[in-house]
């Protein structure tokens, strides 16, 4: 069944009806009444006049029509008017397809129904939406009516019957989101000592926090605020005296508070938000879109400003630009390097309701770790599984779902360094995974179901001159010769030599890729760990499915042999950290686990240092009371106790 998504901006949907599934006729859907019109005998009823506030918004019906008869159809509008009579507009054909009709919004109440010609139009989903009112000054309850064209609608902020608290400073704060072209004004009515009210000048309204004080006096009085505008005021925000009236279901959030935005030692510029990092690879060669919704800026206004790395290693600043209330998109052209980009920003107090990087919304964990809570993301919306996600480091709370994650075809899922996602259920995607790390940050993806689809994890690796780094794959079923040619720009090579080698401990022997053994036609061995280098310290892309299970790799004590050694590089073979040693998990942790495979002598994981110091032994008295982590694919070196071969397990 073809799917419909309706996105209303400083408005939320009331009412939403869908047809169970398949086809139907208007005549035998119970959405629709009988008339006793023969030229348009069936109506929808979107709204009546005993509805009250809500008839007056404007109402919506969407329908997918799959047939039509064969002289066609038409739908018109019946409404009634303030003065209390009815009539119908002129009769619109409708046609195969989506249909989208709708009837404006109004100051009265009122009954509102589309009229269609014929019972025999077939659809397959029916959708109605009238708007909340309850942020717009012409129908929200907080507001009155006046009758009065000049100041149709007022909000009370006082009575002389409230007694003492009428004679205090009286303020109305209200955040306003939209106006129509001509503006809006506002102005004070209040009692006076004597018989006479008084009316103030007009004041011209704005986007954004508006704040209207009225001085305090020494008698009971009356205050209101007057509007000069019934319609196109929209606000997500109003409180009386301190007192919240209304506050939009996403609120805004001050870009100082929020964890999506790094502070920075210029004061000029205080606050950015990385839109790209070089280490991104070619991700951060395409065009940088940042879009926020800014529902509330500094008296003196804010700007932005885009800082961008350049192809000789540079840095370029552009030119400061000024943000305005509602949407704003800024955008990075694409190169063909890689890059770091940033979006700078002028002030601290810059509250925004909605940020999405490349039609990407952000995790931001504002309240816990759970998956399903609207406010922890940058949009105040759960994304669904054909949504792109991205999730960043340096955050308080990362994300897990107790269900299962789905990612559709043409959607993208980016976890950066340092950060972490946790699915309980199963994994599945159909999109594109990336996973992100630096020399000193890794991401980190848990699945404790099944997982299906690719992700690519992109692995930092030592540069050659700096000692090489031991690494293994932290993805299921990636060719050794695949990856060679797909880091081919990276990796580091001596004449027909790449830098991905094995260790072999019966001879004490390394061999790299390129000398023609049967090794470099296989998959990497989850477990296994490999020697890598790149040309000057960099990631590389390793892609395939994610290892769900516990993990086993065969090692063996080859120290009786001639040259054979006791150890075996290994690795981490997932695309999360492992517990090493009991600090970091009494039980499950690595070196207990695998205590009866490793030489109680060197019960430890042997972590190269790669500067020219060897080897530092990670066991279960390591720095005491230090918690060990391996990182996503890390190597390492371990003394295999038996002389048979034996399973190391990875959990």
């Amino acid at each position: 069944m073809k799917k419909l998504l309706t996105i209303l901006f400083s408005i939320s949907i009331i009412s939403t009806v869908f047809s169970q599934g398949g086809t139907e006729t208007i005549a035998n859907s119970d959405f629709f009444s009988s008339a006793s019109n023969a030229s348009y005998p069936y109506i929808y009823t979107a709204a009546l006049k005993a509805d009250g506030a809500s008839s007056q918004a404007a109402q919506t019906l969407t329908l997918n029509i799959t047939s039509l008869p064969a002289a066609g159809a038409t739908y018109r509008i019946y409404r009634t008017y303030a003065n209390g009579s009815g009539g119908t507009n002129t009769a619109a054909a409708l046609s195969l397809g989506e249909n989208t009709l709708s009837a404006n919004a109004v100051s009265f109440d009122r009954t509102c129904k589309f009229q269609f010609s014929s019972g025999d139009i077939e659809f397959e989903l029916i959708g109605y939406q009238h708007e909340d009112t309850d942020n717009d000054v012409s129908y929200s309850d907080l507001f009155d009516s006046t009758g009065n064209a000049n100041y149709p609608r007022i909000i009370q902020l006082a009575a002389a019957s409230d007694g003492a608290s009428s004679q205090a400073e009286q303020e109305l704060t209200i955040n306003i989101t939209e106006m129509d072209g001509d503006g809006a004004n506002y102005r004070v009515y209040k009692t006076t000592s004597g018989p006479d009210a008084y009316t103030g000048n007009w004041q011209a309204l704005s986007l954004g926090l508006n704040t209207i004080t009225v001085s305090a006096v020494a008698f009971d009085r009356t205050v209101k605020i007057q509007f000069s505008q019934e319609s196109e005021i929209e606000f997500n925000a109003i409180s009386v005296n301190g007192n919240d009236l209304y506050q939009a279901a996403n609120p805004s959030i001050d870009i100082s508070s929020s964890e999506l935005f790094a502070t920075s030692s210029n004061a000029s510029w205080p606050k950015n938000i990385v839109a790209a990092t070089s280490s991104d690879g070619a991700s951060s060669q395409g065009t940088q879109t940042l879009d926020i919704f800014i529902t509330k800026l500094p008296s003196a206004g804010a700007n932005y400003r885009v800082y961008k790395t350049t192809a000789s290693g540079g840095d370029y600043l552009s030119g400061a630009s000024a943000l305005s209330f509602g949407a704003n998109s800024i955008s990075v052209n694409s190169v063909a390097f890689d890059r770091t980009v940033k979006i700078q920003f002028s002030r601290e107090e810059i509250e925004y309701n909605s940020l999405s990087l490349n039609d990407a919304v952000f995790w931001d964990g504002t309240t816990d770790t759970n998956w399903n809570e609207a406010a922890n993301w940058s949009t105040y919306e759960v994304p669904t599984s054909d949504t792109s996600i991205l999730i960043r480091g340096d955050l308080t709370n990362y994300p897990a779902t107790t269900t299962d994650f789905t990612l559709d075809s043409g959607k993208i899922l980016t976890i950066s360094k340092g950060a972490s996602l946790t699915v309980s259920g199963d994994f599945t995607n159909s999109g594109t995974v990336t996973m992100n790390s630096d020399k000193d940050e890794f991401s980190s993806l848990i699945v404790s179901g099944t997982a299906t689809g690719d992700v690519t994890y992109n692995r930092f690796v030592n540069a050659a001159e700096d000692e090489w780094d031991l690494i293994g794959s932290p993805v299921d079923g990636l060719l050794i010769s695949d990856f060679v040619t797909t880091n081919s720009a990276v990796i580091a090579t001596s004449g027909g030599y790449s830098a991905v080698g094995i260790y072999n401990n019966d001879d004490d022997s390394w061999e790299n890729y390129g000398s023609g053994s049967g090794w470099e036609t296989s998959n990497f061995e989850l477990g296994r760990g490999y020697q890598m280098a790149t040309t000057d310290g960099a990631t590389m892309a390793f892609t395939g499915t994610v290892p769900t299970s516990t993990q086993t790799y065969s090692v063996a004590n080859n120290d009786y042999m001639l040259n054979g050694r006791r150890w075996n590089l290994v690795s981490n073979p997932f695309p999360s950290y492992v517990n090493a040693n009991e600090d970091a998990d009494g039980t499950n942790n690595f070196l207990s686990v695998n205590s009866g495979v490793i030489d109680t002598e060197y019960l430890a994981a042997y972590g190269y240092d790669a500067d020219g110091t060897g080897y530092t032994a990670y066991g279960q008295d390591y720095l005491e009371g230090t918690p060990v982590y391996m990182a996503p694919g890390q190597g390492f070196m371990i003394a295999a106790d038996s002389d048979s071969a034996a399973d190391l397990s990875f959990t």
